[in-house]
């Protein structure tokens, strides 16, 4: 009867021992995040500073990482000096693009193993297809250079932990324009 007490004993320790590692991981997120929204309450000040580059190693939370992008692109800034010029490269590269096979090429090997990239043609493809499109009439002369390093980069980034975010900031980017 020990035997068995101690086994249920042992399961109970392990189960409070699980439980207590998601609640500390729950918050530390929690104090993350609190940290992250002061930061960008009080943008000005933190803007160039060593604390935002050391967070940002660290990792900015999944929840507010849009809002986080946003404001270190500077796109408010960007876009009002720049509107509607994503969207009318897009459609320029729709019709007049000499590289849209390439890039449709590369786009199919790329990150295929992404969940939001799996789908040949899907939504997030499309997305992500457009952005190099819409680049190579916005900047002519830098456009193999660009693809080359978007599609590299999103190709050693296939096993990692960290897979598609050079691709989903670049998705995020694209639609503020």
């Amino acid at each position: 009867m020990e035997i068995a007490e101690d086994a249920d004993s042992l399961r109970a320790q392990e189960r409070e021992n699980i439980i207590m590692k998601y609640e500390k991981q729950m918050r530390r997120e929690i104090t993350r995040k609190s940290k992250w929204m002061e930061m960008l309450g009080q943008w000005e000040t933190y803007k160039n500073s060593t604390k935002l580059i050391d967070r940002v190693y660290k990792g900015i939370p999944m929840n507010i990482r849009g809002q986080v992008w946003s404001v270190l692109l500077n796109i408010p800034e960007v876009q009002s000096k720049n509107p509607r010029t994503y969207k009318v490269m897009k459609e320029k590269g729709k019709r007049l693009s000499e590289h849209i096979h390439q890039i449709d090429l590369d786009m199919s090997g790329t990150l295929r193993t992404h969940i939001f990239f799996r789908d040949r043609y899907g939504a997030k493809q499309r997305e992500l297809f457009y952005i190099p499109l819409a680049y190579s009439e916005y900047n002519p002369f830098n456009k193999k250079k660009f693809l080359h390093i978007i599609f590299d980069r999103a190709n050693k980034l296939k096993n990692k932990n960290i897979k598609g975010n050079v691709s989903i900031r670049l998705i995020h980017f694209s639609k503020h324009y």
